[in-house]
């Protein structure tokens, strides 16, 4: 979980405007969480291969999984874990709505913004 994570964190970082994972639409609210052998995505367990897809810039995106702590990390579980990690550019990429959970306390307050 800690891999798609550090992907994700990466591509948020880069500028990313809507993620996803194995389908899953990753938002504010979104824990990518192990339970026992299954890696869970909004409580969806997701399976191997993971595939990340993020709407955004793609040169930005792919320099930030290729340099930095981001890119250290997956080179070395590359060639410790044999992690295949693969970026391409799409045009016409789609993604599901994001499912935000209810909020509980925040109300609009009487001019329309947020309290």
């Amino acid at each position: 979980d800690q891999d798609i994570a550090m992907v994700v964190n990466a591509l948020w970082a880069a500028g990313a405007e809507a993620i996803s994972v194995n389908g899953q639409r990753v938002g504010p609210d979104t824990f990518i969480r192990t339970a026992g052998s299954t890696i869970l995505v909004n409580i969806t367990p997701v399976a191997s291969p993971y595939s990340v897809a993020a709407i955004g810039d793609a040169n930005a995106m792919s320099v930030a999984l290729v340099r930095g702590a981001t890119g250290d990390y997956l080179s070395s579980a590359q060639s410790v874990n044999g992690i295949t990690v693969r970026t391409e550019a799409a045009s016409g990429l789609t993604m599901p709505a994001l499912e935000q959970l209810p909020h509980k306390y925040a109300r609009p307050n009487d001019q329309g913004g947020a309290q």
